[in-house]
């Protein structure tokens, strides 16, 4: 009898121990994350975004050089400060941002993503940096025919692939065809090219295309659910990551660097400048390899020239009549049938 209840009371004691050690796991699991420690020792932040939306992040020539612009990149650039790294872009449709970050190829998402309920299933989001309404943009000859979400029975309406402008224009623009494509650059190509009657998109990049295209405008159409906060998506359980990012994102706040960030943006998008300060070092780089192949060229054409002469003067036959072969050949076939018989009938015998 007194043996049983040694054991049950150790059972009891067993299972104590494992309910105690169950209740601290989720703090030992929280301590063990290691995310911001291994972007600091690697020594880099990967942004992934997709840099077609002006002004969030959009390609600009400076100094000759593509460079990535907005104030998506800015922030991104005032977080890798604050951990002491160096920033990293990663540029990608913006369908594929969340597959690139779910398998660790990149770090973090800073590319205008909301944190709607299906995102945050799969991943964690920072404190929210901005709110935004939600445009339609259409045609200035339509203006009249679209002002409301009830205006757009059989109209084709665009918006970038999964995105919340996705959601909203299947949701609340009524008997609309939604065409959901990967860039807004294309989205607003169709439109222009009257492929497309709308297109949904966040208020600033519809500010932003407005000004460059005098044929479009944005309509009076407002959503029920027009409404966006705009965060920084990450990984689930990167809660040092997430810290130190809003850590970030409150001193932008604070200090109001984010109005200025938007400023520098949208001087950019409009800073054209003349034709040579934007392409001139392309020019001159061209110009030098195309130097420097033509001046490789001669100088291996004036040796391989050379030990060709030499080999038709020769007076022993195994060096002459090689020599004759490959003049007779080059002189007396077109080029492109020597062109033909070295990308068709070569392969056949020399396999690469």
């Amino acid at each position: 009898m007194i043996k049983g209840n040694f054991y049950l009371k150790l059972t009891a004691i067993f299972f104590i121990l494992m309910m105690v050690f169950a209740s601290f796991s989720p703090v030992l699991a929280a301590e063990k994350d290691t995310s911001l420690a291994d972007i600091q020792q690697r020594g880099k932040l990967i942004v992934g975004l997709s840099a077609d939306y002006p002004p969030y992040e959009f390609h600009k020539t400076i100094k000759g050089k593509d460079t990535y612009v907005g104030f998506d990149i800015s922030i991104a650039q005032k977080i890798a400060d604050d951990m002491g790294v160096d920033l990293s872009i990663s540029e990608m449709d913006f369908d594929s941002l969340l597959p690139a970050l779910k398998t660790n190829k990149i770090d973090v998402i800073i590319s205008g993503m909301s944190p709607t309920p299906e995102r945050l299933k799969e991943v964690d989001f920072s404190d929210p940096y901005m709110t935004v309404q939600q445009k339609v943009v259409i045609r200035k000859e339509d203006k009249d025919k679209f002002q409301s979400t009830t205006d757009f029975k059989g109209a084709k309406v665009g918006a970038q692939k999964q995105s919340t402008q996705e959601a909203l224009a299947q949701d609340e623009l009524t008997g609309a065809t939604v065409k959901s494509l990967s860039k807004v650059t294309t989205l607003m190509l169709e439109l222009q090219q009257k492929k497309l009657d709308a297109v949904v998109l966040e208020g600033p990049v519809a500010d932003a295309y407005i000004t460059q295209y005098d044929d479009l405008m944005i309509s009076d159409v407002n959503f029920v659910n027009g409404t966006k906060q705009t965060a920084i998506a990450m990984n689930k359980g990167t809660t040092s990551l997430q810290k130190s990012i809003n850590t970030s994102l409150k001193e932008i706040k604070d200090q109001g660097l984010l109005k200025q960030y938007q400023e520098e943006a949208s001087k950019a998008m409009f800073q054209e400048g003349n034709f040579f300060t934007q392409y001139g070092s392309y020019y001159v780089k061209g110009a030098l390899y195309t130097i420097g192949i033509a001046a490789v060229g001669v100088f291996f054409g004036a040796i391989i020239g050379a030990l060709i002469a030499l080999m038709k003067l020769s007076k022993t036959r195994w060096l002459r009549w090689p020599a004759n072969c490959y003049i007779e050949f080059l002189r007396g076939t077109p080029l492109l049938v020597q062109i033909f018989l070295s990308t068709l009938v070569r392969p056949l015998f020399l396999p690469v």
